[in-house]
């Protein structure tokens, strides 16, 4: 269970979370379990990924956390995403 902060607390839990760096959850690491702040820090040195988004797990997870991802990747390289996506 990853405990949320207070301003997330007060209000409805989106569907999807804004954009935080590991880093900074990692170091704040008191907020959440110890094994959710050691696999995030192995998913940032060996990966090289720098940020995260929280999403509600309400057994429709899964897909919303793939196309957003997917969304935001064709947003931000254009549509040679969508092109390398389609030849799969």
């Amino acid at each position: 269970m990853i405990v949320l902060d207070n301003e997330e607390i007060r209000s409805p839990i989106p569907n999807v979370g804004r954009l935080r760096e590991i880093e900074r959850i990692v170091y704040n690491a008191e907020s959440i379990e110890d094994s959710i702040a050691a696999k995030l820090g192995f998913i940032s040195k060996n990966f090289g990924i720098s940020h995260v988004r929280y999403v509600k797990g309400d057994g429709n997870c899964f897909y919303r956390a793939f196309m957003f991802a997917y969304l935001e990747k064709v947003i931000a390289k254009g549509y040679k995403a969508l092109e390398d996506f389609l030849r799969l």
